[in-house]
């Protein structure tokens, strides 16, 4: 989950990553906002192409 941003697309990555260690990179598959529209859910598959 995330907070809710409108520019969140399918050609954004998501970078995770902790102090000190190489982060790993997800594309995103799926975009599911909540009913409120305060969260969104992302669907990520790692690696990206």
């Amino acid at each position: 989950w995330m907070r809710y941003r409108s520019d969140v697309d399918y050609d954004c990555t998501i970078l995770h990553q902790m102090p000190g260690v190489r982060g790993n990179e997800y594309g995103i598959k799926a975009i599911i906002p909540d009913a409120k529209r305060t969260r969104l859910e992302l669907l990520c598959q790692g690696g990206v192409k």
